[in-house]
C-alpha cells in the first residue's frame, strides 16, 4: 500500500478544545512530540499548560559542558520553542526533577499533573525506550486515574 493511500484511509482523531496538560520529559520533547497539537489548541484559544519536567542536563555527558550550564541553555531554548508555539512561559511549571531520574519521583509527577485540572492530559507512552518519557507516561496514567482526565 503507498503511503498516499494509507494517509487517506487513516482514522482521524479530533482533539477535543479543552484546557490541556502537556508532560514534557526533556526540553525539544515539547515539540517532537507534541508542537503540532500544542500549537493547534493555542490557535484554538485552548488554554495549554506545561509541564517541564527536567532541564536535560545529562543528554550530552561527553561534550564538555557543564550540567548547569547544558541545563540553562536547554531551558532557554525550550522556552523560545514554547513561545513560538503560543505558550507563555506562566503557563509553564519547571519541576527541575533529575535527568534520568524521573522514574523516582512518579507520585510527585503525577501530583504535579491532578493539581492543572485539565481534563486531557498528553505525556509520552509508558512503553517508551527512554527511561523519563516511560516514567512521564506512568505518571499521567496515574493521574489520570486519580481524576478522570
Amino acid at each position: 500500500m503507498s503511503w498516499s493511500t494509507m494517509r487517506a484511509t487513516a482514522p482521524t482523531f479530533e482533539l477535543p478544545a479543552v484546557p490541556t496538560t502537556v508532560v514534557v520529559p526533556h526540553p525539544d520533547d515539547e515539540v517532537l512530540m507534541f508542537g503540532a497539537m500544542i500549537q493547534t489548541q493555542r490557535q484554538r484559544g485552548v488554554d495549554v499548560q506545561v509541564i517541564a519536567v527536567t532541564d536535560g542536563e545529562a543528554a550530552y555527558p561527553d561534550d564538555g559542558v557543564r550540567p548547569d550550564r547544558l541545563a540553562a541553555i536547554r531551558r532557554g531554548e525550550q522556552m523560545a520553542a514554547l513561545a513560538q508555539l503560543g505558550i507563555d512561559g506562566a503557563a509553564v511549571q519547571r519541576l527541575g526533577l533529575a535527568d534520568g531520574d524521573v522514574e523516582h519521583h512518579l507520585d510527585a509527577l503525577a501530583d504535579a499533573i491532578v493539581a492543572t485540572g485539565n481534563p486531557m492530559v498528553f505525556a509520552p507512552w509508558a512503553h517508551d525506550h527512554h527511561c523519563d518519557h516511560e516514567a512521564c507516561g506512568n505518571a499521567a496514567l496515574l493521574a489520570g486515574a486519580r481524576t478522570g482526565a
